[in-house]
């Protein structure tokens, strides 16, 4: 999405181009889900909008109950402070409406910057965002360098296959907080030894809080550095996938019973 569409719902903005939602300027973490609901709700400020337009636009074709919604506009309450109801505001036997910090249902503010009229927030991307870095060479020769960005390069089109996530091109230069607000994982490795053998550690880190999710090491022949792409991409997904629903399910063990749905 090339133009920046940003709205403020509260004391946070949410960033539908990067898929963000900041506090005093400070990444706040919610659910693909509720990242959706919010900017739906935001997008047609000043409107109720019903339920099964809700559940309609949250899950597309898929069957969830009521609860899951009532789940969902909880949890986005709690994410940008919305304790006393006042910016997502409950209409009963209707739906929700979202009625910006300004105060009046008659009296919206502007989007920080406005959404176009026909904006498709299907488009958006809510799946959790890994970013594969190029290899580091440790010991090994640098006239291996070029071998080993191919490989970087092979899993990360390996995991742009997979439908759970969302590969972002990231430059290392760039600063580290920047790289940590503009993924959820990072993909790195770091190569040891020399010729003739290798030990490759390829590494998958949660970005923000820097936890470890996979540490795998391979030990390599130089004839066998193109060929181990597809390994580690099957790895990390695994990996991914594994976190991902296990982070749903201690959230949903609180109050819902639909782990699928989040």
């Amino acid at each position: 999405m090339d133009q920046e569409i940003t709205y403020r719902l509260g004391e946070t903005v949410l960033d539908l181009s990067r898929g963000t939602l900041r506090k005093a300027g400070e990444l706040v973490s919610l659910r693909p889900k509720t990242f959706k609901l919010l900017g739906y709700l935001a997008h047609n400020a000043g409107r109720v909008v019903t339920k099964e337009e809700l559940l309609d636009a949250v899950w597309p074709r898929t069957i969830v109950t009521e609860d899951s919604l009532t789940q969902c506009i909880r949890d986005a309450r709690k994410c940008i402070g919305d304790e006393d109801h006042k910016v997502i505001r409950t209409v009963s036997r209707r739906g929700y409406m979202y009625v910006p910090s300004c105060g009046e249902e008659d009296d919206f503010a502007e989007p920080l910057s406005r959404a176009p009229y026909d904006l498709d927030l299907s488009l958006i991307s809510t799946e959790p965002r890994v970013a594969v870095l190029p290899f580091r060479l440790g010991g090994a020769s640098q006239a291996l360098k070029s071998n080993f960005d191919v490989v970087a390069q092979e899993i990360q089109t390996a995991l742009s296959t997979s439908r759970t996530i969302t590969v972002r091109t990231l430059s290392p230069a760039m600063p580290a907080a920047l790289i940590e607000a503009s993924v959820d994982y990072l993909v790195e490795g770091e190569v040891q030894g020399g010729d003739p053998h290798f030990n490759v550690i390829v590494t998958l880190t949660e970005a923000k809080s820097k936890r470890r999710l996979l540490t795998q090491t391979f030990f390599l022949k130089a004839e066998g550095i193109l060929a181990f792409h597809q390994t580690v991409a099957r790895q990390v997904v695994s990996a991914l996938v594994f976190n991902i629903e296990t982070s749903a399910w201690q959230w949903t063990t609180q109050g819902s019973s639909s782990v699928h749905v989040w």
